[in-house]
């Protein structure tokens, strides 16, 4: 199988279990690779890490509810993982830097 396509698999995994908490060892089996070579592989493709590529769409995901729904922000973080609202307000602010 191409590894493009492995790591789409994965992907695929990430974006359908945004709201649950994902590991490395999970995310790799999805792509048939070791996690640590697949952390490496995934770095070379998209140029980010997989914990920066999983906490970035959280992040998106999360502001788009913002601003689509009347939802709490502490809901809307703990649901997107989250331990708190400032955790989530933190990593918020530092994503828009």
């Amino acid at each position: 199988m191409n590894v493009y396509i492995r790591i789409q698999a994965a992907v695929d995994l990430i974006e359908n279990k945004l709201k649950e908490p994902l590991t490395i060892q999970e995310i790799a089996k999805e792509a048939g690779f070791s996690p640590f070579y697949f952390q490496r592989l995934f770095q070379a493709i998209s140029g980010f890490s997989v914990q920066s590529y999983i906490r970035k769409r959280r992040l998106s995901e999360a502001a788009k509810k913002l601003t689509q729904s009347e939802e709490r922000i502490l809901d809307i973080a703990v649901a997107y993982q989250y331990h708190s609202q400032e955790a989530f307000t933190r990593s918020f602010a530092r994503f828009l830097e």
